[in-house]
């Protein structure tokens, strides 16, 4: 069997997100060298003139030549500086490609080398991709530029069975295009294979690159997805194309943020920090080498207890009863780690009769409030267990050096600040007044407590951010933070679990793993990462991807679990009714918390998003259309006692 080879999008592919996309870089450095004026759109000059010159052809195929020929119609450039630019085409196509590794690998095992590829580009230029770039010097290939022949005509494929002495069943071609390497061969009996990685996935097409920093960004995105190895498909595709470039340039920020404000000490709040910082490091290869990078375990349970210095103040309570729609007397004294068994009488005596997993109204709310504030022996018990928590707090801190320096920044995703605030509480506590900054992706409230704090947020649009969803990003490998023990004089973290297996099951070193590998492959080019269109860019995929999830997504994404120790653990994706949805849209009010809407109406009402022409749009949904079709008399009928209840909430 002989095996032949297309090459662009199945042995290489280029360094940017799309093929014209090299382009914006010949644009870039023709203007750079002032050959052209900075007014002229080079670009769509470039790709009319080829769209041109194939229509004035009377062959198959055109040469680069010809298209420049036609290009200068416009330009009016001399010769030279034409023949320059042409030069320059080339150069930047040989700098900006890399290898497809699986494809690679078969090319080198073929017997032989043979490669067929249709493009306009000269003999000398593609021979010299394909030493440089496959490393191989004894091979064949077939141009279509130079025989004017292509292979979606048929035509160069008779040429090389001819030139070979080759049987058309005797032979086997690997290409992506699906006619051109697909359909066409397989017209003249020749087996052939499509090669689909190199094609663009949805979110992908939508990206459209304004400069070369962006198609470089998004093309690393593109090349990671392709030659990560991995069967697990769909994490590995939004690990690299909205995770990985969503991280790294919130990291990048961070840390750019940090050298502006001299800070020469970041710690990396667990569990969300462990993904970021290992980020950190890559981007330290290069840049920002005089920070110093660590991991500092840390949590809600940890930290939120410990700041709770002469009383239960108004802070105390806000975490206290966070999510009032779902506030129990377990999760309440959960909180304060004190047994509500030992108070139960006291609150039922007082008015509040109510088991401890029962939701309590806004009423009883404030009634527990008032009532916790007047129980000596509760708050006893936990300014009691606050100052234990406190004090291993501190000497683990000082263990980590947190205090070496006076000025400190922390790392975090978001999404009030409120671990900043119980920490510089409780160690302003014992009288230690560090500057300290806290970073994070966004701030939905603000959390400040003393006038040495600072809050930076790297989201500075008004982008929709599922948090949950977010959160899953930059989920670590172990358990949460239950507290801190001290062992042989050092100070340790307790964990709730040392390794999070479910989630290694779903697939989180896979997801870790491909950042990973974006991450280096985005430290050896030299961008500029401060472009607020790249910024811009990278925003608005991630917003594509909250809003527009397909099945394969959804089904991935049901199969893991938010772990939120202050709330429950629930599927992102759980499963939903239409009554569910009715509800949801009549009253605000929805079954689950922290889930993706948007996903579980694709995964299990799909029939619903094609009826409402939803699939390629936004899911946002209509309360006009949900009026027209229901009458008062059926929206209350849904609106059961237990939900008028919470509706005061």
């Amino acid at each position: 069997m002989i095996y032949t080879f297309d090459l662009f999008d199945t042995l290489i592919t280029r360094k940017v997100l799309n093929p014209k996309d090299i382009f914006i870089l010949l644009e870039k450095k023709i203007k750079t060298l002032q050959i052209i004026p900075n007014e002229l759109d080079f670009y769509s000059m470039r790709i009319h003139a080829e769209r041109s010159a194939r229509k004035k052809s009377e062959f198959e195929e055109i040469s680069l030549e010809e298209i420049y020929e036609e290009l200068n119609c416009s330009l009016k450039l001399s010769n030279n500086n034409l023949k320059s630019i042409m030069e320059y085409e080339c150069q930047i196509e040989i700098e900006n490609i890399v290898p497809i590794n699986s494809q690679h690998q078969k090319f080198l095992d073929a017997k032989n080398k043979i490669i067929i590829t249709d493009i306009y580009l000269d003999r000398y230029t593609i021979e010299k991709i394909i030493r440089d770039v496959l490393k191989i010097e004894d091979f064949t290939v077939y141009i279509s530029s130079e025989l004017r022949k292509t292979k979606r005509t048929g035509s160069l494929f008779q040429h090389v069975m001819s030139d070979l002495k080759i049987n058309f069943n005797e032979w086997l071609h690997i290409g992506d295009n699906r006619y051109s390497d697909y359909i066409s061969p397989k017209k003249l009996g020749i087996q052939s294979e499509i090669f689909k990685d190199s094609h663009l996935i949805k979110i992908e097409k939508k990206t459209n690159p304004v400069d070369e920093d962006i198609a470089k960004y998004f093309g690393c995105a593109k090349n990671t997805r392709i030659n990560f190895d991995t069967d697990r498909t769909e994490i590995k595709n939004i690990s690299a194309s909205v995770i990985a470039p969503t991280l790294f340039l919130y990291v990048y920020d961070l840390l750019e943020k940090a050298h502006k404000n001299n800070i020469r000490k970041l710690y990396f709040l667990a569990r969300d920090g462990q993904i970021m910082l290992e980020i950190a490091k890559i981007i330290q290869k290069k840049h920002f080498t005089q920070i110093e990078c660590k991991y500092l375990y840390a949590s809600r349970k940890a930290w939120h207890l410990a700041s709770v210095c002469d009383e239960i103040d108004d802070y105390a309570y806000e975490w206290v009863f966070y999510k009032p729609k779902s506030i129990t007397f377990d999760r309440i004294f959960s909180r304060l780690e004190c047994s509500y068994n030992d108070y139960k009488d006291y609150f039922r005596t007082n008015g509040v009769d109510k088991d401890k997993n029962q939701l309590l109204n806004n009423d009883e709310i404030s009634l527990v409030k008032n009532l916790i504030l007047n129980c000596r022996a509760l708050v006893n018990e936990v300014l009691t267990k606050s100052a234990i928590k406190r004090k291993i707090l501190f000497e683990y801190l000082e263990q980590e050096g947190f205090f070496d320096s006076e000025k400190v920044g922390i790392v975090d995703v978001g999404w009030n600040g409120r671990l900043q605030y119980s920490l510089s509480k409780s160690i302003r506590h014992h009288n230690f007044n560090p500057e300290i900054h806290g970073f994070y992706f966004n701030l939905l409230r603000t959390f400040r407590y003393s006038e040495n704090d600072h809050l930076h947020k790297f989201l500075d649009t008004n982008n929709k951010i599922n948090v949950p969803i977010f959160e899953s990003f930059v989920y670590a490998t172990h358990g949460t933070l239950l507290g801190y023990e001290s062992d042989n004089g050092r100070i340790n973290p307790v964990l709730s679990e040392e390794i999070n297996t479910s989630l290694i099951e779903w697939g989180l070193n896979i997801q870790q793993d491909v950042i990973r590998y974006y991450s280096e492959l985005i430290i050896l080019e030299s961008l500029d990462l401060h472009s607020p269109e790249l910024k811009k860019h990278v925003l608005s995929n991630l917003e594509y991807f909250f809003n527009n999830p397909c099945k394969e997504t959804a089904f991935l994404y049901s199969k893991v679990l938010h772990d939120d120790t202050s709330l429950s653990v629930s599927s992102l994706v759980p499963k939903i009714t239409l009554i569910d949805f009715i509800k949801l849209k009549a009253f605000n009010r929805s079954p689950f918390e922290n889930m993706w809407w948007t996903a579980s109406l694709v995964l299990y009402l799909p029939t619903l998003v094609k009826l409402l022409s939803l699939r390629k749009k936004k899911l946002t949904f209509s309360w006009k259309f949900f009026n027209r079709f229901t009458t008062q008399h059926v929206r209350t009928w849904f609106q059961r006692p237990d939900d008028l209840l919470r509706e005061t909430e």
